[in-house]
């Protein structure tokens, strides 16, 4: 184990992403008195790395940070409470790098909801880039997107992706292959979770029917994607057998078509937040 952070106050919510042999960490601590976002970098896969940068200079918290790289170009994503006076109504926003991180552009907001924009993740597709978040705006959490086709100067509304359901959906996770993304995310209704699945094979333009990947009669939540090729993984944490363990299915024609849910844990205790 390689300790990254060393300061008297807690550090939390890391995003790591690579290219090569470089490094890319952020995450969010409380070392000068409000949440900010920090990052730093190995240039040797982890060997050696960097000081802390200090990314973020908010009056509100900066928190749930989420970093992409795309070669030396470095897209950040984060939940930001700099409009509001309360610890509800965060909005999201995002900023670039195109050098490795050694120097970045200004933030620019993306959201502007006075219900407040949660939890964002990020994927880039050639000059394509995606942002997925839980969005309040109608009610019950729901998943929203944006799309970016110029490395981020301008972007889209906000578009609904997940969520036109009786219930809520959150944690939503999203992964990008060629043209391809897939977004997961949990969506309540009913006294149940359930994992549901969309997929777009044009970079974010049209997107599938919702298709629902969990029918357990129990609680299913905080689904994990990733993506090689047509090969697409999922994980979540399941109570289907009376206690939290991580389950798994996979789809190896790019989303068409899944598996069967296969459990990776068998725990005395509760396995969480895959």
């Amino acid at each position: 184990d390689m300790r990254l952070t060393s300061n008297s106050a807690n550090s939390f919510f890391p995003s790591i992403s690579s290219f090569g042999s470089y490094l890319f960490v952020v995450w969010c601590d409380y070392r000068d008195g409000n949440g900010e976002v920090y990052f730093k970098v190995s240039q040797d896969a982890g060997s050696t790395w960097s000081a802390d940068t200090r990314l973020t200079n908010s009056s509100g918290s900066s928190t749930y940070p989420c970093i992409l790289s795309k070669g030396q170009e470095l897209h950040l994503v984060w939940e930001d409470w700099r409009h509001t006076s309360s610890f509800t109504q965060p909005e999201i926003y995002y900023k670039y790098s195109s050098n490795a991180g050694v120097s970045w552009e200004g933030d620019i907001r993306l959201t502007n909801d006075p219900n407040g924009s949660y939890s964002p993740s990020i994927i880039a597709i050639d000059q394509t880039i995606v942002v997925v978040w839980e969005d309040l705006q109608n009610g019950p959490n729901q998943i929203y997107y944006k799309r970016s086709t110029d490395i981020g100067i301008n972007w889209s509304g906000n578009m609904i992706l997940l969520g036109n359901f009786s219930g809520a959906s959150g944690n939503s996770s999203a992964a990008a292959s060629g043209q391809n993304i897939h977004v997961v995310c949990e969506n309540y209704y009913n006294g149940n979770d359930r994992i549901y699945y969309k997929r777009s094979t044009d970079a974010g333009i049209s997107w599938s029917a919702d298709t629902r990947l969990t029918n357990a009669p129990s609680q299913s939540l905080c689904p994990s994607a990733c993506i090689s090729g047509s090969l697409a993984h999922v994980v979540w944490y399941d109570n289907r057998d009376g206690n939290n363990e991580i389950y798994y299915n996979r789809s190896t024609d790019a989303g068409v078509t899944w598996g069967q849910d296969v459990r990776l844990t068998n725990s005395a205790g509760y396995c969480n937040d895959s």
